[in-house]
């Protein structure tokens, strides 16, 4: 059997679907399983030991529909690999619906709403963990995902070179904190003055470096938030890291304190503790998989897309310093939660 999986974007919502990928190899352990992602999030698959090929969309200037239509058939056109047998889409749009339309399987299936001549249909449930939706696709298709555990594998030269830049900044090579305060949605994000007492609190109570990161967009903020460390002694690596490097960070951290974002999902599938700041969104939607976790929401919106309203940041705005801190001490106390909270 041939499969194709269509998980298009982005950094968090590619690591959910991973259970997925080890799941249809643990069922066809002699498959070609192919798999189409946006160029910037090759690193998080092109180790996938699961997978036989990888497709690409570009997505500069890709935002147009006859673009993504275009770029879909002259991708598959051009490319010598199998017919698929089975094609997922495990996003649930129209850029993804598209590529496996225009993949030519035999057999379709995926996430949303109408879609004609496609064998299985899973309708998108905001009330289930994004995980568990995808695994619901490849379930329909009578194929069985009981683990629903994230995987990841980090780059040996990105970790080399992490270690060198970690010595250069006077860290250690491992049990720092992070503090990844950065998503693609502002209302998602804790406001930077707070996370500058956060880190104040933090330094003198625990004794540890922390690190705070953010990713190359994230970049033009970098001055940004230095002029918010200033004096704290946390070292800024934001914009400095590619995607491999920063992978290779949060798996060398003790801890990481973040919000609803791809680091997160990230730091988690690599084992790292993490304390997740939930306003505008449900984490029982888009938490972080596993145990160990510490999930804060002080206010709950009446919808997981709340983060999409102009206003969606006083979600955010409603959590207190003091119960962060608290969280934080929870985990590097040792009495993190037992289980996933999903």
């Amino acid at each position: 059997m041939n499969y194709l999986i269509v998980k298009l974007s982005s950094l968090g919502d590619i690591i959910m679907a991973t259970p997925c990928i080890r799941a249809i190899r643990q069922k066809d352990p002699d498959s070609h399983i192919a798999i189409v992602v946006s160029r910037e999030y090759i690193p998080l698959v092109q180790r996938n030991p699961h997978l036989n090929e990888i497709l690409i969309r570009e997505t500069e200037g890709n935002t147009r529909r006859i673009r993504t239509v275009a770029q879909a058939v002259t991708t598959f056109a051009r490319r010598n690999g199998p017919r698929f047998d089975l094609a997922f889409d495990l996003q649930g749009n129209f850029h993804s619906a598209t590529w496996v339309y225009c993949s030519g399987a035999r057999t379709k299936a995926g996430l949303g709403g109408r879609r004609p001549g496609w064998s299985v249909r899973v309708p998108v449930d905001l009330s289930r963990h994004s995980s568990d939706l995808c695994a619901a696709v490849l379930r329909e298709c009578g194929i069985p995902v009981s683990d629903l555990t994230p995987e990841l594998s980090p780059c040996a030269n990105a970790d080399r070179t992490v270690i060198d830049l970690l010595q250069r900044n006077g860290l250690p090579d491992r049990g720092f904190l992070v503090i990844s305060p950065f998503s693609q949605w502002r209302s998602k994000e804790w406001p930077l003055d707070r996370y500058a007492t956060l880190i104040r609190h933090l330094v003198p109570q625990y004794g540890l470096p922390i690190v705070v990161t953010g990713s190359a967009t994230d970049a033009f903020r970098a001055a940004e938030i230095s002029r918010h460390i200033e004096g704290t002694g946390a070292v800024s690596l934001v914009g400095t890291l590619d995607l491999d490097q920063a992978l290779s960070v949060y798996q060398r951290a003790r801890l990481m304190i973040t919000s609803d974002s791809g680091p997160m999902h990230a730091a988690a599938a690599l084992g790292t503790p993490v304390v997740a700041l939930f306003g505008p969104t449900w984490p029982e939607t888009t938490g972080p998989w596993g145990i160990g976790h510490q999930i804060l929401q002080t206010r709950r919106p009446p919808t997981h897309t709340a983060y999409r309203e102009a206003d969606g940041q006083r979600y955010m705005l409603a959590i207190d310093l003091d119960d962060v801190c608290q969280a934080v001490e929870k985990v590097l106390g040792g009495v993190g939660s037992g289980q996933s909270p999903f």
